[in-house]
């Protein structure tokens, strides 16, 4: 196969060839507090979807909201932001909290085109109990597409 531009059309819009429908998750917990790297690109990527899940027993030393980066190097754009609110303390957990934060149905989210850039994720609280799992479908796309 050569290595030119091959678009796939979907939805109204042309797609970059891809090479896969990969996934990358890392959780936030009082040992684990960041930042991580979700996706190197080789040479770019393109992201689909972004997610967040706050385990139901999640606290930080003082009740408030938390925010959620998703940031490529390449441009230092935040391509993602999530909100979520941790209480200090928890009563009788039963739920963790599942939000979808973004998706683009058939298209794309986010494209980076930086070579080797990549998607970093923050979290600007520190958890004293439960964890945030975050997460993101992307995939990777040649430079040129």
């Amino acid at each position: 196969m050569s290595n030119q531009n091959i678009l796939v059309s979907g939805a109204g819009m042309d797609l970059p060839a891809v090479i896969g429908d990969l996934y990358s998750a890392y959780t936030f917990n009082s040992s684990n507090l960041g930042p991580s790297t979700l996706v190197t690109g080789a040479p770019g990527y393109i992201l689909t979807r972004l997610f967040v899940e706050v385990d139901p027993t999640c606290t930080q030393a003082s009740a408030g909201m938390a925010t959620l980066n998703w940031t490529d190097s390449g441009s230092g754009l935040v391509v993602g932001q999530a909100r979520i609110w941790i209480p200090a303390t928890v009563t009788n957990p039963t739920v963790a909290q599942l939000a979808s934060v973004a998706s683009s149905g058939t298209g794309y989210w986010f494209r980076s085109r930086n070579a080797l850039s990549t998607c970093v994720v923050t979290l600007n609280s520190t958890l004293t109990a439960g964890s945030v799992r975050v997460a993101v479908n992307y995939a990777l796309i040649s430079q040129d597409s």
